[in-house]
């Protein structure tokens, strides 16, 4: 998806979909990208300033408590 193109009227929904598509993979690379540099920034620091964290569970880049806690509440539509 990265690497494709969509191309046709933009108000075709599979057009628009594929678009969109794409527009959402470009920012979750980015996002990623930006996450992992931060991430080693962030272990530089603990490391340097505060080695004791490390030692102390779930302390620290990447821990589970962290990637496991809800990111936003569920909501269902109404139309």
């Amino acid at each position: 998806m990265a690497t494709s193109h969509p191309t046709g009227d933009i108000t075709d929904p599979l057009v628009a979909n594929a678009i969109t598509l794409k527009r959402m993979a470009a920012r979750h690379a980015y996002l990623t990208t930006e996450i992992d540099d931060c991430d080693a920034e962030l272990a530089r620091i603990i490391a340097e300033h505060a080695p004791a964290l490390t030692l102390i569970k779930d302390v620290g880049t990447g821990s589970p408590a962290v990637a496991t806690a809800p990111r936003t509440p569920r909501f269902t539509a109404s139309f």
